[in-house]
């Protein structure tokens, strides 16, 4: 081969190394939410629109609203029952004010003195159209959730109030049976509408009977079910992820508890709240506190003056290691290194190993 050949071929070589790079990555986008007073919040926000962020996409978000309330008609179908077993005496009435409202619900939420009212006229009407074993029922009902007489109790017939009385001796009287709930470890426990009582997993002691059985954890939807004490095995709640206007209640309420809006659980419920992979977290205050959040999980923490959000967005990106994302063998650099190499290495080989033609020629 001739030299000129071997160059030829070593330099096309290098050349197909060196355009052989990476495809042109395309640029992150970087969910950025900015907390603080709406004036500061706005003009960290005009800093960051006037720079640039190389290889990130900045896209202002904000956080969900929270979900609206339903209407409550509890207190109002209570109210009505009370008036037709008070002022009518229609115990069918009655009855069928009540008949929508579920009791395990209003346990579920806390709603312990909601709960005995609406157990407490049950009972009432359930007497009056002479189902005696239906009050019973009831009363017993009452006794095995905990729950004490309201202070409307003592509208009732004396003979209704005798069967609810007697309903709570025997209750208080009776032996108490473990209850033992696993799941979400650090979960909130509560039993019959009382404030919780541990986290999971933990085992409380109760009457024997179905209770209504409440897990809270941030993160996650609340959820309850009516569990029947004793049990063979702990009951396991399966908890769905929380919904993002969720999120926020519960972002919110961790600040109410004196907890810092950004510590670790405050940004995954943020992240959550979103709805994004990577977040940059801003608290706007006499510094600017800010944190990377990749997949609900903080990667880098950082702090700068208020108006270097710029600076402080670059710092968590790299330390966070977003920016290393492109694996070696894609990365020009590289590429243009391994070529440079290629070539240097070929001219040398072909100086040392390639040798001349010789022509030789004989005179006489």
């Amino acid at each position: 081969m001739k030299r000129r050949d071997a160059l030829a071929a070593v330099t096309a070589i290098a050349a197909f190394g060196a355009c052989a790079r990476a495809r042109p990555v395309a640029p992150l986008t970087l969910a950025v939410l900015i907390d603080g007073e709406p004036t500061t919040a706005a003009a960290v926000a005009g800093d960051l629109d006037n720079g640039e962020l190389p290889g990130f996409t900045l896209r202002r978000v904000e956080l969900p609203r929270p979900r609206p309330t339903p209407i409550d008609r509890t207190a109002a179908a209570v109210a009505a029952a009370r008036a037709a077993y008070l002022e009518r005496g229609d115990f069918e009435a009655c009855v069928t004010s009540l008949e929508p409202v579920g009791v395990p619900p209003l346990l579920a939420s806390g709603r312990r003195d909601l709960a005995a009212r609406v157990l407490v006229w049950r009972a009432a009407c359930a007497w009056g159209r002479m189902a005696r074993a239906e009050t019973e029922s009831i009363a017993a009902q009452l006794a095995g959730f905990g729950l004490e007489l309201p202070p409307d109790a003592g509208a009732v017939t004396p003979d209704v109030e005798a069967v609810l009385v007697a309903a709570l001796d025997r209750a208080g009287a009776t032996p108490r049976v473990p209850l033992t709930v696993a799941g979400h470890a650090g979960a909130g426990l509560g039993v019959d509408g009382r404030p919780a009582e541990c986290v999971l997993p933990c085992t409380v002691e109760v009457t024997p009977g179905d209770h209504v059985v409440a897990v809270d954890a941030d993160g996650f939807e609340p959820l309850w079910r009516l569990v029947r004490a004793p049990a063979a095995a702990p009951f396991t709640p399966a908890l769905a992820p929380a919904a993002p206007a969720l999120a926020v209640v519960q972002w919110r309420a961790r600040t109410g508890r004196g907890l810092r809006p950004d510590d670790d659980d405050g940004l995954a419920l943020v992240a959550r709240a979103v709805e994004a992979r990577r977040v940059l977290y801003l608290g706007v205050g006499a510094r600017l506190r800010g944190a990377l959040i990749v997949d609900g999980v903080v990667k880098a923490r950082g702090e700068r003056p208020p108006r270097q959000a710029l600076a402080l967005a670059r710092d968590l990106t790299v330390r966070g290691g977003l920016v290393d994302r492109v694996p070696l063998h894609r990365r020009p650099r590289f590429w243009l290194a391994i070529g440079a190499a290629a070539l240097v290495a070929a001219t040398i080989t072909a100086a040392i190993l390639i040798e001349p033609e010789i022509h030789t020629e004989v005179g006489f």
